[in-house]
């Protein structure tokens, strides 16, 4: 597991965790928009 010791593991891992989280954010805020403008129907799930 030398490759997660080395500088070069450790950027690779903090950006993928970067993108990760601004990816999660961005798909909350977007279903979130969604929900908010769109009125669900009688016995619709809200999610």
């Amino acid at each position: 597991m030398s490759f997660f010791t080395s500088d070069a593991g450790i950027v690779f891992m903090s950006i993928f965790t970067i993108i990760f989280i601004f990816g999660f954010l961005g798909y909350l805020a977007w279903k979130f928009i969604k929900l908010s403008s769109h009125k669900p129907q009688p016995g619709e799930k809200t999610w």
